[in-house]
């Protein structure tokens, strides 16, 4: 149904961007450490 492929491709959304997130916030934290030394 519509609504089924619809709430499927919100939930892909939000993963995406919170794995994104995770992922800038990942590198972030990389780069502090790198600047540190």
């Amino acid at each position: 149904s519509p609504v089924c492929s619809h709430i499927i491709y919100l939930v892909k959304i939000v993963l995406y961007l919170h794995f994104m997130d995770r992922q800038m916030e990942y590198i972030n934290r990389l780069d502090f450490v790198w600047k540190k030394k």
